[in-house]
C-alpha cells in the first residue's frame, strides 16, 4: 500500500491516468492507420506501425470481447445464495445491538449511513429510513416488502431511530440522503486495459515460482478439459499445466506438507488485492522459522485481479472460481484440511482484510453449534454411508489481521471501500475526534452554525488547493486498483452479507454487548471425548476446546475504524483485565483472564500505530511481530478432551 508522500501520489495519479488513456489511444491509433493506410498509401516506419497496431487491436479485441461482455452479464446478475431471513425476534435484538455499539460520530446511529451527496444539513425523512431498515433487516427493496405485516415493527424501529437523531422524522424520500445498502446499490467498476491484465499475469506467475521454490504445489479444481482448465481465469494461468486436482470444486491452493508432531500446521487466507504476493515474504519467513510445518494457502480468485471468462457459465462452480457462500466456503476448506490425512484434523487458521470473513464464518458456526458434518451441495445423493460423515477439522487458533468483521454495524468499512472518492472525501476511519464528511448532518443550534461556517470556509478554496491538499495516494490506490475491479465490485455488493459476517464481543468470549431476548438464547450442552490426533469419530463433530485469537490493527487504517475497533475489543468492561506492552513497533495488549468459555477466547491485540491497511507486510520490522505470534499460536496445543457448552446467539 502507497503511503501518504507526494512522489507517491504524483505516481498513483500518473498510473490510473496512464491505463485509463491506454484504450481510447489504441482505438484512436487504429482509425488513423487505417485511415493513412488506406487513403494516403502510407508505409513509413511499417514494421514500428505494424507492431502498434498489432496492440492495439488486442486492446480493442479484449474490450469488446472480453471486458464489456463480462460486465454487462455482472451487471445483470441477481442476488443470488442470500442468507435466511431473519425473525422479528432477531431482527429486533439485532438492531438493538447494532444501535448501542456506536463509537466516535456515528452516536446518532443509523445517520451515518446516509451519504448527502448534493447539499448540507440534509435531515433524514420517514421514506428514507424506512428503504435503509428494509435492506439492513429485512434483506429485501420496498417493491418486494410485506410493509402491513412489518408495521408495528417497523414503527417501533422508527421510533427509536427518532430518540437517538433528536428529531421527528417527516413523511416523504429526501433524494439527497442516500442511504448506503451494498446488495442493492448500482455496480460501480473502472476499466482497466489489457496492458494491466498483463502485469498482473506476470506477478502471479513471480508468485508461483517463489513458492514452488519455498517447497509449495499448487492445486486447482479439476475441469473436464484442457481448454477451460486453462482459460477460464483471465490472465491465464499456464502453471496450471503444472497443478494437481484439489479436493473440492470451490477452491484453487498451495500446499505444503505437515511433518511437525508438536505444532499445528497453518491455514491462510489472502485479502482483496493481487492474490498471494504481497504475503510471499512473510510465508518465506514462517517457512525458515520451522520448515517442519506445514502450509494451506487459499486463492480467492475473484478477489485476486482477475476476470472470469465470461463464455463459462457462472452459475457452475467447475467453470469459474466465484467466492463460495458460507456454507460452500467451510465444506471446501474443511473437505481440502481432511484430504491431507490425520495431521490435519486441528490448523491455526491466520487471515487478513476480507481473509478474516472467512475466518468469521468459522468461528459463527462453532459459536450457534453448526458444526454437523457439512455435505457438499454439488453431491450426486449417491453416498452410501450417509449416516457416517467424515469428522470436521478445527482450528486452535485464530489470528486476524486488519479485520473487517468487527464494527460492521457503523458505516466506515462500507464507505471507506464502496462509496469514497478520494478527490472528494475523507476517510470515514479517521480519528473520532473528527466530524463525519460526506454523511448526512444531525447537529442542531450552534454546533450546526459552526459546522456550516466550516464548510463554507473548505469550499470557499480554490480547485488547485482542494486538489493538492492531503496528498491521500492510498485511497487512490485503493479506489482504482481494490474498491473498482470489476470482479471485486461484483463480490461486495452481489455476495458480501454484513449479518453474517460480524462478530460481536461475545463470540470472542468477552462478555455480551446487549443481553438478547430470552426467546433468541439458548443453550446446547455437548458432553464428549474428542480424539483430534486420530480424527476419529463420525456424524456430528463435538466442538473442541475454546482456541485462542490474535488481532492486529493498523492505527491508520483507511478501511476499517482501527481505533475505534481496539477500544471496543480491549476498552471495556473488563478493560482492567489486558495487560499493555510497547514492543517497538506495535503495542501489545494481553488478556490476562484466565476464565474460559466455548467461545474462542481473545488473547492478545498487536496495535501498529501509524500504520495503513496492509502495510505491516512491507518490511522485516513489521512482519516479525507477526511471525512471533503466528508460531507461538502454531505451538501451543490444547487439550484434546473438554466439556463445553456453546451459547446461541441472534
Amino acid at each position: 500500500m502507497l503511503g501518504k508522500s507526494l512522489p507517491e501520489y504524483i505516481f498513483i495519479l500518473f498510473s490510473i491516468a496512464t491505463l485509463y488513456l491506454i484504450t481510447p489511444a489504441s482505438l484512436i491509433y487504429i482509425v488513423f492507420y487505417a485511415y493513412t493506410y488506406i487513403y494516403l498509401n502510407s508505409n513509413t516506419y511499417l514494421v514500428f506501425s505494424t507492431c502498434i497496431l498489432g496492440y492495439s487491436l488486442l486492446e480493442a479485441l479484449f474490450l469488446f470481447v472480453v471486458y464489456r461482455p463480462r460486465k454487462k452479464r455482472l451487471a445483470k446478475e441477481a442476488l443470488l445464495d442470500t442468507p435466511d431471513q431473519l425473525t422479528r425476534t432477531e431482527r429486533e435484538a439485532l438492531f438493538t445491538r447494532c444501535a448501542s455499539v456506536v463509537f466516535g460520530p456515528y452516536t446518532t446511529y443509523p445517520s451515518g449511513w446516509f451519504i448527502n451527496s448534493k447539499q448540507d444539513n440534509v435531515r433524514l425523512r420517514r421514506e428514507n429510513v424506512i428503504e435503509w431498515l428494509l435492506w439492513a433487516l429485512f434483506a429485501c427493496e420496498r417493491e418486494n416488502a410485506l410493509l402491513d405485516e412489518w408495521k408495528d415493527e417497523m414503527e417501533g424501529y422508527i421510533r427509536s431511530i427518532e430518540e437517538r437523531l433528536g428529531y421527528s422524522l417527516e413523511e416523504g424520500h429526501d433524494e439527497n440522503a442516500k442511504s448506503m445498502r451494498l446488495t442493492f446499490d448500482e455496480l460501480e467498476s473502472s476499466y482497466r486495459p489489457l496492458v494491466w491484465y498483463i502485469i498482473v499475469g506476470i506477478v502471479d506467475f513471480i508468485t508461483a515460482c517463489r513458492l514452488y521454490f519455498h517447497g509449495f504445489k499448487q492445486y486447482t479444481p479439476e475441469r473436464n478439459n484442457l481448454p477451460v482448465h486453462l482459460f477460464s481465469i483471465f490472465p491465464f494461468r499456464l502453471f496450471n499445466l503444472l497443478s494437481r486436482p484439489s479436493a473440492t470444486p470451490h477452491l484453487p491452493y498451495w500446499y505444503r506438507p505437515h511433518k511437525s508432531a508438536t505444532k499445528d500446521p497453518i491455514v491462510f487466507i489472502h485479502g482483496i488485492g493481487i492474490g498471494l504476493y504481497p504475503y510471499v515474504c512473510l510465508i518465506a519467513s514462517l517457512v525458515r522459522e520451522d520448515p517442519d510445518v506445514g502450509y494451506l494457502l487459499i486463492e480467492l480468485l475473484p478477489i485476486s485481479n482477475r476476470i472470469l471468462m465470461p463464455y463459462v457459465r457462472p452459475s457452475s462452480s467447475f467453470g469459474v472460481f466465484p467466492i463460495p457462500t458460507r456454507r460452500a466456503m467451510l465444506e471446501g476448506l474443511y473437505e481440502t484440511m481432511r484430504s491431507f490425512g490425520e495431521s490435519w484434523a486441528r490448523a491455526v487458521l491466520v487471515t487478513h482484510s476480507y481473509g478474516t470473513v472467512v475466518a468469521a464464518y468459522d468461528v459463527r458456526t462453532r459459536r450457534r453449534g453448526e458444526r454437523e458434518g457439512y455435505h457438499d451441495d454439488h453431491d450426486d445423493g449417491e453416498n452410501e454411508d450417509e449416516d457416517e460423515a467424515p469428522p470436521i477439522p478445527y482450528f486452535t487458533s485464530y489470528i486476524l489481521i486488519d479485520p473487517i468483521p468487527f464494527l460492521l454495524n457503523l458505516p466506515p468499512v462500507a464507505y471507506n471501500f464502496m462509496y469514497r472518492r478520494p478527490w472528494r472525501s475523507q476517510s470515514q476511519s479517521q480519528s473520532q475526534s473528527q466530524s463525519q464528511v460526506g454523511v448526512v448532518s444531525t447537529c442542531n443550534g450552534h454546533e450546526q452554525e459552526q459546522e456550516r461556517q466550516s464548510r463554507f470556509r473548505s469550499r470557499s478554496r480554490s480547485r488547485w488547493q482542494k486538489f493538492w491538499t492531503g496528498y491521500n495516494g492510498n485511497e487512490w490506490q485503493l479506489w482504482f486498483f481494490a474498491s473498482r475491479d470489476l470482479e471485486v465490485a461484483y463480490t461486495l455488493a452481489r455476495r458480501f452479507f454484513w449479518d453474517d459476517v460480524v462478530l460481536w464481543r461475545e463470540d470472542l468470549g468477552l462478555g455480551v454487548d446487549v443481553p438478547p431476548p430470552p426467546a433468541v438464547a439458548k443453550v446446547i450442552d455437548v458432553d464428549t471425548d474428542v480424539d483430534v490426533g486420530a480424527g476419529a469419530g463420525a456424524g456430528v463433530s463435538p466442538p473442541p476446546p475454546p482456541p485462542q485469537m490474535a488481532v492486529v490493527l493498523s492505527g491508520d487504517d483507511q478501511i476499517i475504524p482501527a481505533s475505534s475497533v481496539k477500544e471496543y475489543l480491549v476498552e471495556g468492561d473488563d478493560s482492567d483485565q489486558w495487560v499493555e506492552d510497547k514492543m517497538g513497533y506495535f503495542t501489545r495488549y494481553t488478556n490476562t483472564d484466565t476464565d474460559t468459555s466455548a467461545s474462542p477466547v481473545l488473547r492478545e491485540v498487536l496495535y501498529y500505530p501509524g500504520l495503513d491497511h496492509a502495510t505491516v507486510f512491507d518490511t522485516r520490522q513489521r512482519r516479525q511481530g507477526l511471525v512471533e505470534v503466528i508460531a507461538r499460536f502454531s505451538s501451543a496445543i490444547p487439550t484434546a478432551t473438554a466439556t463445553v457448552t456453546t451459547s446461541l446467539v441472534e
